[in-house]
């Protein structure tokens, strides 16, 4: 019965632990060592442009989107609820320190296999018994958190305790809660506000904190989404973010992210809207984002694994050697004193980066796994053969475009104009064919088995919730005993 649940994709344990010219080297894509060294020579980053910052990344755990109020959002549904005021305020406030968007999250809606997924930038291997009521295992692909610790970052963790199981040996400092304790709706947040608050005034030996607040997500369990008891959690994790932000340092970047929604009755684990629609949010006082090239009345539309590939460039980090994320081009932040120039190309490189770890790892993939699908695996073949056709197109224009695309050139606005437009061209096509790739490595699940499951987990929560009552029980008759 279990083969049903489990996805046929192989796990790589390679890392991302190359130059970018050595990985150009190694991928073979340039047989001509001049192209190869122009591209590589072009796409060096500039660090000047892009000074390291602090993160802050909060992931609320089940932040539907509708539980966020303003004309922006997507998807509001039945809910009648609570919807948190801050975003609106902060678009009126901070209008070009703000990044919003939704959020979907992929199949099964369960933690376990969302952080896999955020923190990795690739499709989860196996869906546990139970969802979150399986043991979380180390996860042992490639990702931001072991990225960071190979960069020499200093990564604090507060929260949950799942992200304890998938890296028990990666942070330099932790405070945990068991997340599974679905009675305790307040310690687990409290702890977050407090140990945040204490680091951005009383420390500085950290570059990225990592929190995981529980709240919603308990109170969705302990109560639904109908009632008060939601409205009052939403309330109190509104409050806790806003605290942060108020008390948020200059050179930090705030990545407020989750994993999932919410059913009206308090779960989560399929695909409806309630459950697959999240909220996802970035913001930073002290310097603006890029503008919006398509602005829009309405938040636009992301997959949930581009937080990969996003917090990698916010913190400095190389792509995980798996991603199949696709990072979104308007989460950077660039030097005040660059011009715009500068940060075109910047961008373009960022981007070529993205494509460059994919095209390894497809490649990788491909000859290590035996697909039987022959269209999936012509499709992957594909796409490596179009990621080679656009890397020489861009040579061709490096050659040919040498003031537009090369950081000594001095192009005039119109001249600025047309590469902006054809950046955002090259990044747009790539993106669509990256998001591709990724739906590739996602075969169908077999929805009886993943119901199955669901309903272990349902029951082994159950059991859990008993034994936590019972406990509270014990101590209170030992209290009185004493």
């Amino acid at each position: 019965m279990l083969d049903g649940i489990f996805l046929s994709r192989k796990i790589l344990p390679d890392r991302n632990n190359m130059t970018f010219e050595k990985s150009i080297e190694k991928s073979g894509i340039f047989s001509e060592i001049s192209d190869r060294n122009l591209f590589t020579k072009r796409m060096e980053v500039n660090t000047q442009i892009l000074p390291p910052r602090k993160l802050i990344v909060i992931l609320v755990d089940a932040l539907r989107e509708s539980f966020v109020d303003g004309d922006f959002i997507n998807y509001v549904g039945d809910y009648k609820g609570y919807r948190m005021q801050l975003f609106k305020k902060l678009k009126e406030k901070y209008p070009k320190r703000l990044k919003m968007f939704t959020s979907i999250a992929d199949m099964p809606t369960v933690t376990n296999q969302r952080i896999r997924g955020m923190s990795t930038g690739t499709v989860p291997l196996v869906f546990d018994l139970g969802g979150n009521a399986g043991v979380s295992s180390q996860i042992v692909e490639d990702s931001i958190i072991y990225q960071a610790k190979a960069m020499g970052k200093t990564i604090k963790m507060y929260g949950d305790d799942f992200w304890l199981g998938l890296y028990p040996t990666s942070f330099d400092e932790h405070e945990i809660f068991p997340s599974l304790d679905v009675t305790n709706l307040h310690d687990n947040d409290n702890l977050v506000r407090r140990r945040v608050l204490d680091q951005i005034h009383n420390h500085s030996d950290w570059d990225i904190l990592w929190t995981h607040t529980l709240g919603i997500d308990h109170a969705g369990h302990t109560f639904n989404t109908l009632g008060e008891g939601m409205n009052r959690k939403i309330k109190d994790i509104e409050q806790i973010i806003e605290e942060i932000i108020e008390n948020l340092p200059d050179n930090t970047t705030i990545a407020l992210i989750s994993d999932h929604g919410l059913t009206p009755i308090g779960s989560h684990g399929g695909k409806s809207d309630d459950e697959i629609y999240t909220f996802v949010a970035y913001f930073q006082k002290d310097v603006d984002f890029p503008e919006d090239r398509n602005p829009s009345e309405k938040l636009k539309i992301i997959s949930q694994i581009s937080t990969c590939p996003n917090i990698a460039v916010l913190g400095g980090l190389n792509f995980p050697f798996s991603n199949v994320g696709s990072w979104i081009p308007e989460i950077i932040t660039f030097s005040p004193n660059s011009t715009k120039h500068q940060q075109l190309l910047e961008t373009l490189k960022i981007f070529v980066r993205n494509e460059v770890q994919t095209y390894i790892y497809i490649t990788k993939y491909l000859e290590i796994t035996e697909i039987s699908d022959p269209g999936t695996k012509a499709k992957m073949e594909a796409y490596l053969l179009s990621i080679e056709g656009r890397f020489k197109t861009l040579v061709f224009k490096f050659k040919s475009s040498s003031s537009l695309y090369s950081a000594e050139g001095t192009p005039s606005a119109e001249e600025i104009d047309q590469l902006e437009a054809d950046i955002y061209e090259y990044i747009d096509t790539g993106s669509e064919r990256i998001l591709e790739i990724k739906e590739l490595l996602i075969p169908e699940w077999n929805v009886s088995y993943i119901n199955t499951s669901i309903a272990i987990g349902a029951l082994s929560m159950l059991v859990l919730v008993f034994k936590v009552l019972k406990r509270d029980t014990e101590e209170k008759d030992k209290i009185k005993q004493s």
